[in-house]
């Protein structure tokens, strides 16, 4: 059944003899058969894996022919994925000689599919749950995709196109087969899970434009050699997956609640879904140069904590004192500054990254650099608040911290019900797409913006966020990802977009360019949670537009909290 399962999705011979029987079901079907002789009938091709005899490594060729049919699919779910993840991944990590990076236009992945090599099947479910395949993988990739860069000291000259050509890529990846889908003595597959197994290696060619071989080039190559296999590890490595559907929405699959609508399934069983939260608070940070003032003066710091990559969280803006000390809960508002949620989708995998972050008002704008960076695995936090006192090995200090991990429990409901509870508590996970045609508030004819979110219960504020600043534009791309813990249905979300005003020594300032509100309500009865909004700016001499992407995912804090009471009790007891 299983080799069975895994060759015939492609096989038009088979989709042909089940239309009558499936013809409802968009997807390529799976047959019960169990010869060699059979299943050669059905692919047309000797190349039959023999671990339908459960060996361990097998040849591959038969999947290097499925996936050469399938590769216009994967190529879309693959660049799809990664124009998301990588926008802010870029920004995040944008070196210093940079003003701004992003990816260009028409990114794919090129006409030339996968290759694999050896293929080894890691688990199986006799039950007709899921299949686990490890793979061998070596691709050389016939991909060209570039990076649209505006150098810090060439910003005059607008922006320069890098290439990237001629990749070669080596990995191990694991790819998941889930559901499969009892149907009339046959069996469909709903999705395949692509991801990594660890750190690929990677070869490419860079090409530079015109004027940049004698300036920045060989900075710019020594940067991305070691950024590109990184980030496709932080992206791309199991638990991170590509989801490719294979099942309409509407196909009705079994599940550990019943039967239920593929769509749902996805969101509950395929899709990453945070399973717990990680509380942080930032106390204070040791070992910092103090110097009192000149040109020498001490910098400004800040603390950033993530769980996933471009997923940041920061505290505010502080100088060290006298003895080189950063307190984070001393002063009005620290508390509230200083205390994070962090969402954790494995809590056996992911570890939290504390990051000490250099601050520079300068005539270009902020800037930042990476001072020093630890991490901390999440369960070595548990459930019970526990004291970190983290070293930090470049600058000789450490960062003190409260962590402690708290599980989710998932509430199991249908999307789009227009019956709710407004006291529902739930996941917001919040992305700030883009502004567009904002009002000219700086004498250059554009603006710095930069935005603050609000979640209101009422007439109280009980969560706020801000993005990064974007400089010189009236029509910013963020793509930066927000989330906010313990809401409820009935909130709703202020945007307020500013526009930066500051310089190499004076104080920073924001001028109001507008604000919208949205209603939790829009994507709680949406479909699957989920909502795209675009709202006109309101407010004195506003202008412009702002687009967000809601998700919403119901979740019982209380539970969860009482839970950990009541083991800390039995423990006690």
């Amino acid at each position: 059944f299983l080799g069975l399962a895994i060759g015939s999705w492609t096989a038009a011979a088979m989709r042909k003899r089940l239309a009558k029987r499936a013809g409802r079901i968009e997807a390529v079907n799976v047959m019960t058969l169990v010869d060699g002789e059979s299943l050669r009938e059905v692919l047309g091709t000797a190349d039959i894996p023999s671990w339908v005899k459960f060996t361990e490594w097998e040849d591959a060729e038969w999947l290097n022919h499925l996936v050469a049919r399938l590769w216009p699919m994967l190529d879309e779910a693959t660049t799809n994925t990664l124009k998301v993840a990588l926008a802010p991944v870029l920004d995040e990590n944008r070196p210093s000689f940079l003003q701004e990076i992003g990816l260009q236009d028409g990114f794919t992945l090129g006409d030339s599919p996968l290759r694999f090599g050896g293929l080894k099947v890691s688990k199986y479910n006799p039950e007709g749950d899921e299949v686990h395949m490890s793979i061998d993988l070596k691709w050389n990739s016939d991909s060209k995709f570039g990076l649209a860069i505006t150098p810090a000291l060439l910003s005059t000259m607008g922006r320069f196109v890098v290439g990237v050509e001629d990749m070669c890529l080596y990995a191990k990846l694991k790819i998941v087969l889930k559901p499969l889908i009892p149907d009339l003595g046959c069996g469909t597959i709903g999705a395949i899970l692509v991801a990594l197994e660890g750190t690929p290696s990677v070869d490419f060619e860079v090409k530079l434009p015109p004027g940049l071989e004698q300036t920045i080039g060989s900075a710019l190559e020594l940067w991305l050699r070691p950024f590109i296999p990184k980030v496709l590890d932080s992206l791309l490595t199991w638990p991170k997956r590509i989801l490719v559907p294979l099942v309409p929405p509407e196909t009705i699959v079994p599940s550990k609640a019943g039967d239920i609508r593929f769509e749902e399934y996805a969101n509950i069983y395929l899709k990453q879904q945070p399973t717990g939260v990680v509380r942080v608070k930032v106390k204070e940070v040791n070992g910092l140069q103090y110097v009192k003032k000149g040109v020498l003066a001490s910098p400004t710091y800040f603390v950033e904590l993530n769980t996933r990559p471009a997923r940041s969280m920061r505290t505010a803006d502080y100088k060290p004192d006298k003895s080189g000390r950063i307190s984070f809960i001393e002063g009005k508002g620290a508390a509230e500054e200083s205390s994070f949620d962090l969402l954790v989708e494995e809590a056996d995998a992911q570890k939290v990254v504390v990051r000490l972050m250099q601050l520079s008002q300068g005539v270009l704008g902020p800037s930042t650099v990476e001072v020093d960076k630890v991490e901390v695995p999440v369960l070595s936090a548990g459930t019970d608040q526990s004291s970190f006192q983290l070293p930090l090995p470049v600058i000789g200090g450490s960062v003190s911290l409260d962590m402690s991990y708290i599980p989710l429990q998932r509430k199991m409901r249908t999307f789009g019900d227009t019956r709710f509870d407004p006291t529902e508590k739930g996941l917001l996970e919040l992305r700030l797409v883009r502004c567009e045609d904002l009002r000219a508030a700086d004498l250059n004819g554009t603006s710095d913006p930069r935005v603050k979110i609000f979640v209101m219960r009422g007439s109280r504020t009980v969560g706020k966020k801000k993005s990064k600043v974007i400089q010189n534009t009236l029509n910013p791309e963020f793509n930066e990802f927000f989330e906010f813990v313990s809401l409820e249905a009935g909130d709703e979300l202020r945007l307020q977009v500013d526009d930066w005003d500051g310089g190499a020594f004076g104080k920073s300032s924001y001028d109001a360019l507008g604000e919208a509100k949205v209603k939790l309500l829009d994507a709680v009865l949406a479909p699957n949670g989920e909502a795209t909004k675009t709202c006109a700016l309101e407010g004195k001499k506003a202008k412009g537009s702002i687009t967000i992407e809601l998700k919403w995912l119901p979740f019982d804090f209380d539970a969860a909290e009482e839970e950990i009471r009541r083991s800390r009790r039995i423990v006690a007891g």
